[in-house]
């Protein structure tokens, strides 16, 4: 073969092998991904009544449990105070063994009165008459059942203070009713409501967003989708700003689903947002970053860890 001609087939084929690195090199990038919250919730009312106090406002920082707002409890703390007192009587009553103990030692005492009087009997003939042990063998029996008496009282005295326990839990628990609590950690960016206005169940009264982590989602074609797997560690970006903004974060869907009519794979990544780079709503570059980083033994170290962290 001539030298020139071997010159032109190398030529052709690093003509042809650069693209395909060129391409192999290329990150995989989801261009105008979106940004949408993963920590959003309502506070809502779990009764009706007039808003009495409010506890926060719009752009307040608030933790999860801490109390936002207070309907009108005057009818609901007299109800607890009523179950108290109920639940006392009842603690004190079952806690009663007076009648128990008294029942016992009538018991006792009839028991004595026939012994004697059968000793006696046995000492001297006709001592004391047949009606009379009989009497006294009645006596203890009635003795017996007092006794018995006694003890079912007291455990049904025990059962009322149960139940009396639950009215009064049941009423502390619709005084806790009354007060609208922050489902999670985050910022209040809507409070509707206002002070003496009325709220039905399930009426919103803040709405609470957290931003410290976001989802970014965007599609791929099939080719690109099938380069990439859950768990891999994902780079946004946004260069609309003089100064660029970054977040890392890791893909935690890649649909199995293609669809039918973009022929697209919808890609998901959850976002690590602490810096508070990014706001829900924008609009970004999403890079998976390079393949060492996104190697098999990196990806199981990654998934280990998270699997053992509490």
């Amino acid at each position: 073969m001539k030298p020139s001609a071997l010159l032109t087939i190398m030529l052709a084929l690093t003509g042809l092998i650069a693209p395909l690195a060129a391409w192999a090199a290329s990150p995989v990038t989801i261009e105008n991904a979106g940004l949408c919250l993963v920590d959003e919730a309502e506070a809502t009312s779990l009764a009706a009544g007039a808003v009495v106090s409010m506890h926060a406002k719009e752009g307040d920082l608030v933790r999860r449990g801490q109390v936002l707002a207070t309907l009108d409890e005057t009818e609901q703390n007299i109800a607890v105070a009523t179950a108290l007192v109920e639940a006392r009587i009842a603690r004190h009553a079952a806690e009663q063994d007076v009648s128990v103990r008294f029942a016992n030692k009538s018991a006792d005492a009839a028991r004595a009165e026939l012994r004697r009087s059968e000793e006696s009997v046995a000492r001297f003939a006709k001592s004391v008459s047949r009606s009379q042990l009989d009497v006294e063998r009645l006596a203890i029996e009635r003795a017996e059942l007092e006794a018995e008496k006694a003890e079912h009282d007291r455990q049904s005295a025990a059962l009322e203070a149960e139940r009396a326990e639950q009215r009064l839990a049941a009423a502390e628990q619709l005084l806790v009713q009354r007060r609208i609590v922050a489902p999670l950690d985050g910022m209040v960016i809507e409070a509707p409501i206002r002070r003496g206005e009325w709220v039905e169940p399930g009426q919103s009264v803040f709405r609470i967003v957290a931003t410290h982590r976001l989802k970014a989602e965007g599609y791929l074609n099939v080719e690109s989708a099938n380069q990439i797997a859950v768990d891999w560690l994902v780079c946004v970006s946004s260069s609309t700003d003089e100064a660029a903004r970054e977040a890392r974060g890791r893909i935690i869907l890649v649909s199995p689903v293609v669809d039918p009519v973009t022929a697209q794979v919808r890609v998901v990544a959850e976002i690590n947002n602490e810096e508070e780079a990014f706001r829900p709503g924008e609009r970004v570059l999403l890079t998976v970053l390079d393949e060492e980083e996104n190697s098999p033994a990196e990806t199981n170290q990654r998934t280990a860890t998270k699997e053992s962290s509490p």
